[in-house]
């Protein structure tokens, strides 16, 4: 049965040290806080992401605890850890969906308060970006065959003022003129793979987007 924890089965695992089992850097981070242990006979509580040799990342949490012997003298530790994996990715989910419910609860605050339309973009713009921690959140407009951007926030707003974005046409088979011409939302999930996206890949490359 393979371990679906680090992507090994038991035999892989029983009676292997670290190194047999976790990428050497991780390893090396497991040797320390054991020595660590041994040397100073405290108890170390951990929470940290794992690479097996098999490439599988997993996190986990434990601790390491040292054992003594009759003289009081520490002869060795004992060591657990749990998958918390699942744990951490629904409090992620958790976390991004509460960021997101109180950008729009902010934005529907102040579309009611702001009249002015450039001023409402905006605000928009920085509601969700400050709220998300997204390094762009940008409007566009349609003008003739162009999605000029009307407003924009965040450290990564150069961004906008270095890409062409149309309707049609190469550059318009991108997310923006894709989901204007077709009325519907359109999700870029990887740059580097999406062939749609490649008149925009290396500026997005330069800004640190992925997706």
């Amino acid at each position: 049965m393979v371990n679906p924890q680090l992507g090994l089965t038991e035999q892989d695992m029983i009676g292997k040290p670290d190194y047999d089992i976790l990428s050497k850097d991780d390893a090396d981070k497991l040797t320390k806080i054991k020595r660590h242990v041994l040397e100073t006979g405290t108890s170390v509580r951990l929470e940290l992401p794992l690479i097996s040799l098999k490439g599988v990342q997993q996190c986990f949490d434990g601790s390491y605890i040292p054992t003594f012997n009759a003289e009081g003298k520490i002869d060795g530790l004992i060591g657990y850890f749990r998958n918390v994996t699942e744990r951490k990715r629904n409090e992620e989910r958790i976390a991004k969906l509460t960021c997101l419910y109180a950008a729009l609860s902010r934005v529907n605050e102040t579309i009611i308060r702001v009249r002015d339309v450039e001023s409402l973009y905006y605000e928009v713009c920085r509601i969700v970006s400050e709220e998300c921690a997204f390094p762009l959140v940008w409007i566009g407009e349609v003008k003739g065959q162009q999605v000029v951007p009307a407003a924009w926030y965040g450290p990564a707003s150069d961004y906008v003022k270095e890409i062409k974005v149309e309707t049609r046409g190469k550059l318009g088979k991108g997310p923006t003129g894709t989901s204007i011409r077709e009325n519907r939302a359109v999700i870029n999930d990887d740059f580097v793979t999406n062939p749609a996206t490649s008149p925009w890949r290396e500026p997005a490359r330069c800004y640190g987007f992925r997706a």
